[in-house]
C-alpha cells in the first residue's frame, strides 16, 4: 500500500489478523478517504459490546472538511424549488409570505438555509424563538431590534442613550420609547407615546417597527421566523403585521414551525407541510452519512426502518452507533440517539454542555463561564470545542444548541436536584450582574421558579409582568402572575392586599386579552382576600360586570353592578 499503509497507521489502530483496521469514528474524522470493508463485530478488552471495524484499503480521495460533515439536502428537490421560487420573486420585487411547517428532525431550517445560500446576507434578517422566551414580550424581536439600532450590551443608561440615537437616525426620535418596548430597553416616554391609548400602543408599536426595518433595510429584504410555534404572543402580533406589509413592499416573509396551534403562523400564506423521507431518499441519505465506513446491506435496512424517514434521526442514530461502535442496540427515538452522544463525550465536555442547558436555547458565553465557575470549574477552550456538534458560536459573545432538542435532552440528562441548584446559581448571577433587573426579570423569574425559590420568584414575576402589562402584552402579563401567585402559596407571610393587587392585575390582563372565564375567575379569587371592605368588593364586581360585557353577558354584567351598588349602599 505504501504511502497509504504509512497514512492509515497514523489514523488507525492495530485490530485482529495484523491488518490495519480503523473505528467508524476515526474514518468519519479522517480528512483522508480509503476503501474500508466491515469486518467483526469483534469483542475489545474493556469494550462491553462487540465492535464492528473497518479494514482500511487504499486512499480514494479527499475529504473537504473534518470533523462531523454537513449532509447533502436529500428528497427535497421539489419544496427546495418552491422556496427558491419565492426567494427570486422578491429579489424581482414581489413579496410574499411563506410557510413551512414539520414535525420535528424533517429539515425545515435546513431546506431554508439551502434556499437562502445565494442570497446577500445583508438582506436577510433572522428571527428566532425559543420556549424560555415564550412569557418575554417582543423576545423574538429583541435582539434583531437592538442590532438594527446599534444597542450593545451594556449598563442601562448606556444603552438608552445608543437605542434613543439610533432612534434619531432612522427618523423615529418621537417614537424611541415604543422602539425600547422592543428592544427591552427603558426609555422615557415622548408627548407622543404618552398620549397613546394603551390599547392601540401594540399596533403603533408594530407600525413604528414597520419603518424601523424600511429605514435599516431599503429595498429588498427577506424575514426568517424559525421555530415560530414558540413565539410569544406580542411578537406574533408584530409578525403578523410584518406580513401585511410584504403585500405591499419586497419583502418575504418565511415562517418555519412545528404543527399545532401554539406561537405564531400567519393567517394568510402560501405553505408546505414537509412529509418523511422515503425509503430511496433515505438510503441515499444514509450511504452520504457513511460514505467513510459504509455499513453492510442488513445494517443499512435497520437504520432506515428504525428512522422511520426523519432525516435527522438517520443523522444521530449513525452518529450514535459510531461512539458505540456497535449497531446492535439501535436508539428506539430521536431524543435517546442525541442522549447517546452526549453519554459518549469525556466528562468535561459533557459537563460544559449540560451547564449550558441550564440557560437556554441561546446564551452569553460569560453566563456560562461563570455558572461553571460558581460550580469550582471553568469554560476550558478546548473542552468547549469538543461540543462542536452540540453548540455553536452566535456572533462573538453568545453560543446557540445547534438544535432545541439537544438542549433538551441534555437538560433532561441532569438530576432534579443539580437542576433547581444550577437554576438557582444563574438566577443569582444574573442578579449581581445585571444591572437593569427590570429588564431582566423574566429571566429571574424563570430561573427561581424553577430553583424553588418562592421568594426571588413572586418577587420577578410580578415585576415582569408589570413590565409586560404596561406594553400592553397581556398574554405574557397573565402568565406571569399566575407564576407569581403560585409562588405565593409557599409564601405565608404576604400579605393579603398584595395577593389582592396580584388578582386583579390577573384579572384585567385576561380580560384584556379575551380571556374572560379566567378573568371572572381572578377577580372571584380577589373577593375572598377583600373580606369585608365595601370599596373593594364594590370594585372587584364593577371589574366582573366589564368581563361580562365584553363578553357580551349584558344581563349578567348588570347583576354585577348591581350587587355592587349595594356593597356601597351607605
Amino acid at each position: 500500500m505504501g504511502d497509504t499503509t504509512n497514512t492509515a497507521a497514523r489514523i488507525c489502530a492495530k485490530a485482529p489478523a495484523g491488518a490495519i483496521y480503523a473505528h467508524p469514528s476515526v474514518l468519519d474524522n479522517s480528512r483522508t478517504l480509503f476503501e474500508a470493508q466491515p469486518a467483526g463485530p469483534f469483542l475489545f478488552k474493556g469494550k462491553k459490546v462487540a465492535q464492528v471495524v473497518y479494514r482500511v484499503g487504499e486512499e480514494t480521495g479527499t475529504r473537504s472538511r473534518a470533523g462531523r460533515k454537513v449532509l447533502p439536502l436529500t428528497g427535497r428537490a421539489g419544496e427546495l424549488a418552491t422556496i427558491r421560487g419565492k426567494v427570486a420573486s422578491v429579489l424581482a420585487g414581489a413579496g410574499d409570505v411563506f410557510m413551512l411547517q414539520s414535525a420535528m428532525g424533517l429539515g425545515k431550517s435546513r431546506l431554508l438555509t439551502e434556499a437562502l445560500r445565494n442570497v446577500d446576507t445583508a438582506t436577510v434578517i433572522t428571527l428566532r424563538a425559543e420556549p424560555y422566551g415564550s412569557n418575554s414580550p417582543y423576545r423574538v424581536f429583541r435582539d434583531p431590534v437592538r442590532r438594527l439600532l446599534g444597542v450593545e450590551r451594556s449598563d442601562p443608561r448606556t444603552m438608552t442613550a445608543q437605542l434613543e440615537s439610533g432612534a434619531r437616525r432612522a427618523a423615529l426620535a418621537p417614537w424611541s420609547a415604543l422602539l425600547g418596548d422592543v428592544a427591552s430597553v427603558n426609555v422615557p416616554p415622548s408627548a407622543e407615546v404618552a398620549a397613546i391609548e394603551p390599547r392601540f400602543r401594540p399596533e403603533r408599536t408594530a407600525d413604528t417597527i414597520v419603518q424601523l426595518l424600511a429605514a435599516t433595510r431599503p429595498g429588498v429584504l427577506v424575514l426568517v421566523m424559525d421555530d415560530a410555534h414558540w413565539a410569544d404572543e406580542a411578537s406574533g402580533q408584530l409578525l403578523e403585521r410584518i406580513a401585511r406589509e410584504c403585500l405591499a413592499r419586497p419583502w418575504l416573509l418565511l415562517v418555519a414551525r412545528r404543527p399545532g396551534s401554539g406561537g405564531f403562523a400567519p393567517r394568510a400564506a402560501g405553505s408546505i407541510e414537509l412529509e418523511p423521507l422515503g425509503a430511496e431518499a433515505s438510503i441515499a441519505l444514509l450511504t452520504s452519512a457513511t460514505e467513510a465506513a459504509p455499513l453492510r446491506p442488513f445494517e443499512a435496512d435497520m437504520v432506515v426502518k428504525r428512522a422511520g424517514g426523519n432525516p435527522l434521526f438517520i443523522e444521530e442514530i449513525v452518529q450514535a452507533a459510531r461512539e458505540a461502535g456497535s449497531l446492535e442496540s439501535l436508539p428506539g427515538s430521536l431524543e435517546a440517539a442525541i442522549a447517546a452522544q452526549i453519554d459518549a463525550l469525556d466528562p468535561a465536555a459533557r459537563r460544559v454542555l449540560r451547564y449550558a442547558s441550564i440557560l437556554g436555547n441561546s446564551f452569553r458565553r460569560s453566563m456560562l463561564a461563570d455558572l461553571l465557575a460558581a460550580e469550582g470549574g471553568d469554560l476550558d477552550a478546548a473542552a468547549l470545542a469538543r461540543t462542536s456538534a452540540f453548540l455553536e458560536a452566535d456572533g462573538d459573545e453568545y453560543l446557540r444548541f445547534r438544535r432545541a432538542l439537544v438542549r433538551d435532552t441534555a437538560y433532561e440528562g441532569l438530576a432534579y436536584r443539580v437542576r433547581r441548584r444550577l437554576h438557582q446559581l444563574a438566577g443569582e448571577i444574573t442578579e449581581r450582574a445585571d444591572g437593569d433587573l427590570p429588564a431582566s426579570a423574566d429571566i429571574l423569574a424563570r430561573h427561581f421558579s424553577l430553583a424553588g425559590d418562592a421568594g426571588r420568584t413572586w418577587r420577578y414575576a410580578r415585576l415582569s409582568a408589570d413590565r409586560a402589562r404596561m406594553t400592553y402584552a397581556n398574554p405574557e402579563a397573565a402568565n406571569l402572575y399566575r407564576m407569581a401567585l403560585d409562588a405565593s402559596r409557599r409564601l405565608p407571610g404576604i400579605a393579603a392586599d398584595e395577593r389582592l393587587r396580584v388578582w386583579t392585575n390577573l384579572g384585567d390582563v385576561c380580560r384584556l386579552a379575551g380571556l374572560f372565564e379566567e378573568s371572572l375567575a381572578a377577580y372571584r379569587n380577589g373577593s375572598r382576600l377583600a373580606g369585608d371592605d365595601p370599596l373593594a368588593q364594590a370594585e372587584l364586581l364593577r371589574l366582573r360586570a366589564l368581563a361580562r360585557e365584553r363578553a357580551g353577558s349584558f344581563s349578567a354584567a348588570l347583576r354585577e353592578l348591581a350587587a355592587g351598588q349595594r356593597r356601597l349602599a351607605g
